[in-house]
């Protein structure tokens, strides 16, 4: 997650030895993503003047939120064949926010190049799912094998209570930093810069409880990009541009006065209201123009090729913003103005997929299901459909037995299939018994005629 407590990293050791120059490099590279997508995107420019002024149109944050929104849609479901496997992982969503969860994750991963989830028993049996801080991270992995992790370091910062509700033992200082290391075999939890807490046990769980994946993927490569890599520039460039454009504008409102051959020695030229200036005969006055024979239509230019370059390498078509999008379009119309982020909504679900059934198995693993259980993930469609078309197409391909109702149900959004068919066949079984017809016996008729006679 991104937090205050990035600032409070010391050099992390592993088997006994400094982290590389990677790693702090790593983390380098993600606060100054963090830092650019806080809006400080003029820290490589020249110190700013007296009376400069500095736009920032952070199309960095509006990017990466878009993008989010657009990955997650209107939520992921879990399928599990077992039933008991599915109650299960019906609760862990509740109890752990799994769409606000997913939705942190998907910033933080996008910013910083990278996301993690931590898995955890706790002490009531209850199993806690968070996001984990990638800067406090420190991974190994095998090395014909990048998504298999070996050892897995974290560090935090906990305060006085709580260190005494982990350690039994008050810190030394107010707050204290904990280490975890974990690894299949062992697990070791330590207090920074404090010799009393440095336990060693077997691993309890049997396996590393962390899902450590990569914002997009590099060919070999353990850790991610970020959806900022090819926009730094750019967005940096773009805030130069519009701010250059409105220093003009400003200056074309209040114009400069400019004197030629005249020179203000004596004094005699005075600036005040209703002041008049007597002018040598050979001198010209006249008001600078700044925007005049095309420059504001360059700069336009200039600002408008920025713009475009910046929506097609972060793969955002204008359409993603509701902009140049004629009425009425809808289906593959609509999914050919918003390809580019199509795609890129693809390759990243392909990564979520796997790093949220690894999740999904881990949780369900702590409550006593086996490590096997097989999870699906499903994803709502990431562009809006006519509903009325794709009800009409399912019941078509139901009928003719090319779909399953199962299929048809997850591919309408259903979120519980199997309560939604219950409670169909309910109201069918209801409604037939309505219309059966009312048999009375001979002397209950025979009873109700004396009554009325």
């Amino acid at each position: 997650m991104i937090g205050q407590d990035a600032a409070m990293m010391y050099p992390l050791r592993l088997r006994g030895k400094e982290l590389n120059e990677d790693d702090e490099g790593r983390r380098a590279r993600y606060m100054r993503y963090l830092d650019f997508y806080k809006g400080n995107q003029w820290a490589n420019t020249v110190p700013e003047r007296a009376g400069q002024r500095r736009l920032t149109a952070n199309y960095a944050r509006a990017f990466i939120k878009k993008g989010a929104s657009f990955l997650l849609g209107a939520g992921v479901r879990y399928e599990c064949a077992d039933p008991l496997a599915q109650a299960a992982l019906e609760r862990l969503s509740g109890e752990n926010s799994f769409d606000l969860l997913d939705y942190e994750a998907a910033i933080d991963s996008a910013v910083l190049g990278d996301g993690a989830f931590k898995v955890t028993l706790q002490q009531d049996g209850t199993v806690r799912i968070r996001g984990a801080d990638v800067l406090n991270l420190a991974c190994e992995w095998a090395g014909d094998d990048t998504r298999r992790l070996l050892r897995v370091t974290e560090r935090y910062m906990l305060s006085a209570d709580e260190a005494f509700e982990l350690a039994g033992m008050l810190p030394l200082q107010g707050e204290v930093e904990v280490e975890e290391c974990w690894t299949e075999q062992e697990f070791r939890v330590r207090l920074a810069n404090d010799p009393r807490l440095d336990k060693v046990q077997p691993n309890p769980y049997g396996f590393i409880p962390y899902v450590v994946f990569p914002n997009e993927r590099r060919p070999r490569m353990f850790w991610g990009d970020s959806d900022l890599v090819d926009i730094l520039e750019l967005c940096s460039e773009f805030n130069v541009r519009m701010s250059v454009m409105s220093q003009l504008l400003q200056f074309s409102g209040n114009p400069v006065l400019v004197l030629e051959g005249v020179d203000g020695s004596d004094g005699r030229l005075r600036v005040g209201p209703g002041a008049v200036w007597e002018l040598p005969p050979d001198s010209r006055a006249y008001l600078l123009e700044l925007l005049g024979q095309g420059g504001l239509q360059a700069h336009m230019d200039y600002i408008s090729a920025l713009h475009r370059a910046l929506f097609d390498l972060a793969e955002m078509p204008h359409s993603a913003f509701a902009r140049d999008v004629p009425g009425g379009v809808s289906g593959v119309a609509l999914e050919m103005l918003l390809y580019p982020l199509v795609q890129k909504v693809r390759r990243k679900r392909q990564i979520w997929t796997e790093a949220l059934e690894r999740r999904a198995r881990m949780g369900l693993r702590l409550l006593g299901f086996s490590p096997d259980t097989a999870v699906r993930v499903i994803w709502a469609d990431i562009l809006p459909r006519d509903r009325a078309t794709l009800v009409a197409n399912e019941i078509a391909l139901v009928g003719q037995g090319i779909h399953s109702r199962a299929t048809a149900n997850r591919l309408l959004g259903t979120e519980n299939p199997e309560a939604e068919a219950e409670a169909a066949l309910a109201e069918m079984q209801a409604g037939a018994n309505m219309r059966k017809p009312l048999q009375v016996s001979g002397a209950l008729v025979q009873g109700l005629a004396q009554a009325a006679g």
